[in-house]
């Protein structure tokens, strides 16, 4: 297992590239489906399970003074997903310049140039590039054009039958609901003795203990 901070070490060096890419705060378990499907295409394709996610949160860059509150600290968050069995994390430094590139040049100049990706498994809400005018519609359209395929999974409901979402599971935690945050979540599972739930400011609310 991997983990690459910076763009430019992307050479399409790793064997049938199936990615998922989010923020991934908290690493819940709607998360995991994710990272589950994109596992289960890598091991069809006998390729690679990569995870393309940022830091800080692009919304820390784009609204410095109304981003969310993180859940878990970027390090914390990558052990997480490396956990779940992802072989290979992406995780540069998210920029303005980052935030200004136009989603077909997202695709083209990261995707396919520098990582060659064959599959790429996506929320149903995901969104990305300038304006956030990237879609899924888009990534079909593309991936016609390059050569890679597209799946989507659908919201996944809670115990309770809400949506799990990691602004759901930041109201928990800011509520003290430490159950229904557990219920959501795979910390406690993956790791008893090094996390417990901490609201510290509006930083960081999950911490190492």
């Amino acid at each position: 297992m991997t983990v690459i901070r910076d763009l430019n070490e992307l050479h399409r060096q790793y064997p049938g590239p199936v990615l998922t890419i989010g923020n991934f705060d908290g690493v819940h378990k709607g998360h995991q489906v994710l990272f589950n499907l994109v596992k289960e295409r890598a091991a069809k394709l006998q390729g690679t399970s990569m995870v393309l996610t940022f830091d800080p949160h692009p919304m820390r860059v784009l609204k410095p003074s109304s981003g969310p509150p993180q859940i878990t600290l970027c390090d914390q968050k990558i052990e997480l997903i490396l956990h779940s069995g992802i072989q290979l994390v992406i995780c540069p430094k998210f920029t303005l310049e980052l935030a200004r590139l136009e989603p077909e040049d997202f695709i083209k100049n990261i995707l396919v140039d520098r990582i060659g990706i064959k599959e790429m498994v996506i929320g149903y809400d995901y969104r990305f590039g300038y304006m956030a005018r990237g879609n899924r519609e888009l990534l079909v359209q593309m991936g016609s054009k390059y050569g890679f395929e597209v799946h989507t999974i659908s919201p996944q409901p809670g115990p309770d039958g809400l949506i799990i979402s990691s602004t759901r599971i930041r109201e928990l935690i800011m509520a003290g609901h430490c159950t229904g945050f557990r219920a959501l979540t795979k910390l406690a599972a993956a790791f008893p003795d090094n996390f417990m739930v901490s609201c510290v400011g509006t930083k960081v609310m999950v911490v190492g203990g």
